[in-house]
């Protein structure tokens, strides 16, 4: 038999947003980084809880490497908020580039733990922009606020010699708009405000004959995306309450229903935010980025009790014993609780094999 060993995995989530940006004719990357403060580890000074964290962005391409590190510091003065999905935001500038195809790297360190989390992916460098009125892609920064749920910033591109005053139009769920430009720059920075009650999620920008559409999913957002994928709910619904989303015909009813659903669970009813939704929908949204298997994040095991019980207070991690098949044992020391999770057949399908099924 040979000896168990116990691999300690400390992985920290984090999400990042990037856009190409073009100064005095050479382009660069902006990474936009946010990480939910529970992803972190905060230690006690003096009345502050102090967490420091690294965010590094490097570009390769062949034998260049292009980047920057930013070593960063967040306090708070109450516990709470160590422990909860507020967002701390980080970014970076890197470049100038040649023309190419690049690989970027993010990744995210806990000075604290030395927890590491790395992201990386493909990106192509143009040798020029794209057209002689462009804009870079927009970033979206959230913002906590009854009225205002965040901002779009982006930056807008003249490259023509003669330069005339031009529009930049732009939809925000049903609000239709449009900026005019003008002067002899070659760059404009526009901030567009998102507010809370544009729930459709969607926004378009149009420039010349550039034009970009995406969906905002962030807060209210989260309600948009998943009234039409209700069994979401299955977990903490009662089998009347999914009955009735399965019966509803149109997107209408399923809205008055979610709405409802919410309410009843709201804890503290006649305030701007229900924090038991947030809290749910934020937890779906992070099965699904960190659990997707052969299935959507959230209707996995792990995605299960994850978002049933939030992260665990330790994970143990066993992917490589000879004997053994790849597992992994979540730790609830505040509720007393294990969970040993079993990748049966070795295509990263983690099944609960103890406790065999677990529901609220």
């Amino acid at each position: 038999m040979s000896m168990w060993c116990l691999v300690l995995l400390f992985m920290v989530g984090f999400s990042y947003q990037k856009t190409l940006i073009w100064e005095d004719g050479h382009p660069y990357l902006l990474i936009y980084v946010s990480i939910p403060a529970n992803e972190l580890t905060f230690i006690r000074q003096d009345t502050e809880f102090v967490t420091n964290f690294a965010i590094s962005a490097y570009m390769r391409h062949g034998e260049v490497e292009i980047g920057d590190i930013h070593i960063d510091r967040k306090a708070f003065p109450e516990y709470e908020t160590t422990v909860s999905y507020y967002e701390l935001r980080s970014e970076l500038k890197i470049g100038p580039f040649e023309p190419g195809e690049y690989t970027l790297e993010v990744e995210l360190r806990d000075l604290q733990t030395q927890a590491v989390s790395r992201q990386r992916e493909i990106v192509r460098i143009p040798d020029k922009p794209e057209s002689e009125l462009t804009f870079s892609t927009p970033i979206f920064i959230a913002k906590k606020d009854s009225v205002i749920l965040g901002y779009l910033i982006f930056n807008v591109y003249d490259f023509r010699e003669n330069k005339t005053p031009f529009a930049v139009y732009y939809k925000i769920g049903d609000r239709t708009d449009s900026i005019i430009l003008s002067g002899d720059k070659v760059t404009y920075p526009c901030t567009l405000y998102v507010r809370a009650d544009e729930k459709q999620g969607t926004y378009q920008l149009r420039v010349g004959d550039k034009v970009y559409e995406d969906t905002l999913l962030v807060g209210p957002y989260l309600d948009w995306k998943y009234i039409d994928n209700y069994e979401v709910l299955s977990y903490i619904a009662t089998s009347e309450e999914m009955d009735a989303f399965r019966k509803a015909k149109t997107r209408a009813e399923r809205e008055q229903l979610w709405k409802e659903f919410w309410e009843k669970r709201d804890p503290t009813p006649g305030t701007p935010h229900n924090e038991y939704k947030e809290t749910y929908l934020e937890r779906v949204e992070y099965a699904n980025v960190h659990f997707r298997e052969t299935q959507e994040g959230w209707r996995t095991d792990r995605g299960r009790i994850y978002i049933l019980l939030g992260p665990p207070d330790e994970v143990e991690s066993h992917p490589f014993e000879l004997e053994y098949k790849p597992y992994e044992i979540w730790y609830y020391y505040s509720r007393n609780m294990v969970f040993i999770f079993v990748d049966e057949h070795g295509f990263g399908d983690y099944i609960l094999v103890y406790p065999p099924y677990y529901k609220l």
